[in-house]
């Protein structure tokens, strides 16, 4: 068990120089712009280099992982893979690892709700890193699943759906622009830091698969606290609660913000060039974190941005609940300004069913709800 997660990496120049680091697959990671050195992703920190580990669930084995190797196809052939089945795949966020409750959760829902093959996605030895190396991380990562996506399709595997919460929304997009047969991919409160207003080829956009829906829970600043990305990148565009902050959420909401960026700011590292002169309370300095103490805390003081995971997960059983209406813009979304009442035919649910709403098109179309 890691003893103390506390990172420090404060050295990184800002801006970074540009340069980028190729693997002996021939990918290139670049870190110049638009990846690096920009206003949205001020420090450019090439990718932790660690190799992805997938973990299979099927229905003839729902509780016990069978690990998948990219470099030895019999770890598949031997495994309960059916390649007649739908795939779903699921990739954690930050400081995370395969291991989470709410990833094993997930995939018994998906087999629930039918026959298919549940992947988890495990990059958690590259996700415990500063946040600004983590970000560019999601290119290695997501190239790594790629890698299996075509291994899949060429055991005659072909529906697959990407689920990703926070930096593994990321994680999935990357895949897709390199493996171009992803049909679905639902980003749970994809991660705004080094994200919010970059190119599509630097995050989650509805181009990467032929349908792209979002939930938007932590749809805030990262100074007050906001881990998601404001600004819509799916097909389907999903504002519970306004898209800021969820009411299952308001017991453990921190309203004091500074105290709680001091207090990560050892683990997360530098998000910008002038982080390390907040004006931290002495109290803040000393605090170590385990990686249990690290799941507890984040989950409590960041309940929104993992709200999520929560929504989805029971939609996937739930047909019904979490009916949306449509609203003019994300302006007028998080502003409260649309009706979440009222006739509801033709308009999707938010969640795992919102694909088989008749709304569906090729645009991008915001929906608000209360849960």
């Amino acid at each position: 068990m890691m003893e103390d997660l506390r990172i420090e990496q404060w050295s990184i120049p800002c801006p970074a120089l540009s340069q980028s680091l190729c693997m002996a697959d021939g990918m290139c990671y670049p870190t110049n712009p638009p990846y690096g050195a920009t206003p949205e992703r001020p420090i450019a920190v090439l990718p932790m280099m660690a190799p992805v580990r997938f973990l299979l669930l099927s229905k003839s084995n729902k509780t016990k992982y069978q690990e998948i190797s990219l470099t030895d196809p019999s770890t598949i052939s031997k495994s309960d893979f059916n390649p007649k089945a739908d795939t779903r795949v699921i990739i954690h966020g930050y400081t995370e690892s395969g291991q989470e409750q709410w990833m094993l959760e997930m995939c018994q829902a998906f087999m629930q709700a039918g026959h298919c093959n549940c992947f988890v996605t495990d990059w958690g030895s590259a996700s415990m890193t500063i946040y600004a190396q983590a970000a560019n991380t999601i290119f290695s990562a997501g190239n790594q699943l790629s890698t299996l996506l075509r291994i899949l399709q060429s055991m005659g595997s072909s529906h697959f759906h990407l689920v990703g919460h926070s930096l593994g929304s990321h994680i999935a997009a990357q895949a897709a622009r390199i493996f171009h047969y992803v049909d679905r991919i639902t980003g749970l409160d994809p991660a705004g830091i080094y994200f919010e207003n970059t190119p599509y080829s630097v995050r989650l956009d509805k181009r990467h698969a032929k349908f792209v829906d979002v939930i938007h829970c932590n749809a805030v600043p990262f100074s007050q606290l906001g881990l998601g990305i404001i600004q819509p990148i799916g097909h389907f565009d999903f504002y519970p609660n306004k898209g800021k902050h969820m009411p299952e959420c308001d017991s453990n909401r921190s309203t004091n913000h500074l105290e709680v960026l001091c207090t990560l700011s050892p683990l997360l590292g530098p998000i910008n060039c002038s982080q390390d002169q907040l004006p931290c309370p002495e109290h803040t300095k000393d605090v170590k974190f385990t990686l249990e103490s690290l799941t507890e805390y984040k989950k409590k003081i960041f309940c929104d941005h993992y709200q999520a995971i929560r929504y989805f997960t029971e939609s996937i059983t739930d047909m019904k609940k979490f009916q949306s209406f449509p609203c003019e813009s994300v302006e007028k979304a998080l502003a409260g300004e649309c009706a979440t009442d009222g006739p509801s035919e033709g308009f999707p649910t938010m969640g795992y069913h919102s694909i088989k709403s008749k709304s569906v098109t090729t645009s991008s179309q915001v929906f608000v709800l209360k849960t």
